[in-house]
Formats: structure tokens, sequence, C-alpha cells
């Protein structure tokens, strides 16, 4: 049966493929307001984080809190700890050499890219880098939740019912799940600390973490700053829901010929420039990644 580019997926919402609607869809404030819809984010719990907040103008107050500590100036100063992350890395591939072992990449790169996030926004890395055979559970943990996390928008109130288990029945129930539950009492006890420093009128050692920035932005009212909230940060509706998928624009045939081939000669014609827009994997308007750039 044939089919317009626009398909309603559910009785409360639309879904477009069609790549010349996007910059129409995903617009800046300037030009309107944008909702997050409700049903979009039920599987990541309560909306306590920026990314997961329905609300515009609560979404625009969040994101205002936190961009600066994503500036370029700011990510360049700390491009000295990434080297030295990436230097921790080399030395134990060096060691890891000399006895044969066999590495699975796929395993590594998300110890590298979580522990220099967690170096960067929490002022210490978590340690994946350092744990055997690069932690695989961290790496099926994370996958796993992505998956998971279809289902609890199905059932949301299995999220939170899980958070109330002790953790160790949930290493017995899902051994996977409980390291980012390990990770997210870190955060925990990071946004504790960091609020005792600041009541003692103490200083960041070296590199403050997102927290300073947040307990100490005078635009966030006092229930925005909450231990709860900014631990979650760190992790009826008259219109009808409307959307597009960046799998769809990515491997769109017109647009990108035979999209699953590694063709660096598609960037490099006298018109490539143009497919620039095309490129979303960071989404645009006023929900578009912070840290893209």
């Amino acid at each position: 049966m044939a089919r317009g580019p626009i398909v309603r997926i559910s009785p409360y919402e639309l879904h477009i493929d069609d790549p010349e609607y996007y910059d129409e869809l995903y617009v800046g404030p300037s030009t309107r307001r944008t909702l997050k819809y409700e049903w979009s984010v039920r599987g990541f719990g309560p909306t306590h984080f920026t990314f997961s907040t329905i609300s515009h103008e609560l979404h625009r107050s969040r994101r205002g809190a936190v961009a600066p500590f994503f500036s370029k100036a700011l990510v360049q100063q700390f491009e000295p700890s990434v080297q030295a992350m990436i230097q921790k890395l080399a030395s134990r591939l060096d060691k890891l050499k000399e006895t044969g072992t066999i590495i699975n990449m796929i395993d590594m790169y998300p110890c590298l890219t979580s522990d220099i996030i967690c170096q960067y926004a929490f002022g210490a890395p978590y340690g994946y880098l350092e744990m055997p055979e690069f932690a695989p559970l961290w790496h099926k943990a994370v996958m796993d939740a992505s998956e998971g996390f279809h289902f609890f928008k199905q059932f949301p109130w299995l999220e939170s019912a899980l958070r109330k288990i002790p953790q160790r029945i949930v290493r017995i129930m899902v051994p996977n799940l409980a390291s980012l539950f390990l990770l997210t009492d870190m955060i925990r006890e990071k946004v504790d600390q960091v609020q005792v420093d600041l009541a003692e009128h103490k200083k960041p050692d070296d590199h403050r973490t997102i927290f300073h920035d947040l307990f100490m932005d005078d635009h966030l009212i006092p229930e925005e700053k909450t231990a709860e909230r900014l631990a979650a940060e760190g992790v009826g509706v008259l219109q009808t829901p409307v959307g597009m998928t960046s799998v769809l624009m990515h491997n769109n045939t017109v647009l990108f010929p035979e999209p699953q081939i590694f063709d660096p000669e598609r960037w490099l014609q006298s018109d490539s420039a143009r497919l620039r827009k095309y490129i979303v994997a960071f989404s645009k308007g006023s929900r578009q990644c912070l840290g893209m750039k």
C-alpha cells in the first residue's frame, strides 16, 4: 500500500519523513515554543533533568543554567585533561599488548568517553579505564538501559519501583543495571558534597563541577536546586505531537546514495556543503544538544 511522507504512528502522534521539513519542525524559541511530548519522556522516570523537561519555559530556564558549562572556551580549557585521559588509555594498551590480550574496542571506547565526561562534569573520573577488561558490563548496561527505555515508557511505574529495591537484590535480578545505579549514587554523593562545601564557603580544588554552577545560579528558583533535581540533571496537550527521525534522514538515499557505505568523497564534491543541513544527529531548534559545538 502506497503511503505519503506523513504517517500517524499512534492515535496521538504524527511522524514525518521529509528532510526538507526538518527545519520547519525543529525551530528556535523566536519562531515557536516547543513542548516536549510527555509520552516520549516517560521512560526516563521523573522529568527532573533538562533533556526530558516538557515545559518550554522550564526547559529554557534549566538549559540556560547548564549551557555556560558547555561553552567552547570552557571545553578548550579542559583539553589537557582529555589528553591525559587518552595517554592513560594508551599506556594501558601498551601493557596489554605485551601480554597478547584481546581487547573489545566496543567496551573500551565507552570507558574512555565516560571517564572524560565524569572528569569534566563531576570533577573526577569514575575509573572505568582501570576496570578489568574495560568494564564490559558498563557498556552493556548503557545499551540495556537504552532498550529498556521503551519498556519503561509503557510501564513508567516500574522504573521507580526498581529503584526502591535494595541494590544487592538488583545486582542479582538485573546485574547489568546495577552499574548504572552505582553511577547514580556517585553523582548524588557529589551533589551532596558540593552542597556542603558551598555552605562552608569552600572553593573547588581545581576543576569546578556542573553542580557548582547550578547551585550558584541566581536565575534558578530554590525548587530547581534540590539535591534530587540536580542529581537527575547529571542523568494535557491540545495539539498533536509531530516528530521526525534522524535515522531516516541519514539513510535517505536521495540525499546520501548508498548511505551505509563509508564514502568520504561524498563530502568533497562541489555541492557537498548543502548536505550539512541534513546531518541532524544532535537535533535542531530550542531542544538541540548542548554539547554539539
